[in-house]
């Protein structure tokens, strides 16, 4: 297969292990933002976030919603695929987060006031609201509890990431 090449990435820890790079994806003023926590094989690939499986499972909720995925914001918290799909815990994982902190944030800082960031899953979580470092962090203890962003911006609705929900 053949993976988009990163840009900006150097000094990652995943600069020659990593593979593909979807940078984000929507309308810079999209009032409704999605987060996920890395790329898998498929985004790899095509370059775009959630364009696999788990991103069937979140195109699907949000057509149920009667929501247009192409209205709304996508990215990640780490912008390419980590080897084996292995992020949390992984000895590279808080430093591919925090290199990739040039791509979130962005996403964060161009949310219009009052707007929603959806975290899917923990890692996105911990990410969105800063929280990284901090033990114990589990979505299931967030999970559709609103709360305003560490900047007091715009809405944090967590909830779990798409896969998860393929799993049951």
């Amino acid at each position: 297969p053949r993976y988009p090449k990163p840009v900006g990435c150097t000094g990652c820890s995943l600069q020659h292990a990593g593979l593909g790079f979807a940078p984000p994806s929507g309308p810079l003023d999209a009032r409704l933002r999605f987060i996920g926590e890395s790329l898998g094989y498929e985004e790899a690939i095509h370059g775009e976030p959630f364009y696999g499986a788990a991103g069937g499972v979140l195109s699907r909720v949000l057509t149920r919603a009667g929501i247009d995925r192409r209205g709304v914001r996508i990215g990640n918290v780490v912008s390419c695929r980590p080897p084996g799909d292995f992020l949390v815990g992984a000895p590279y994982e808080e430093h591919a987060i925090s290199t990739c902190r040039q791509y979130l944030q962005p996403i964060l800082d161009e949310t219009p006031d009052n707007g929603v960031v959806v975290p899917l899953g923990g890692t996105a979580l911990a990410a969105v609201l800063n929280l990284r470092g901090v033990a114990g962090i589990n979505v299931k203890d967030f999970h559709s509890c609103v709360q305003r962003d560490p900047t007091n911006r715009f809405w944090v609705v967590p909830t779990f990431h798409p896969s998860h929900l393929q799993r049951g």
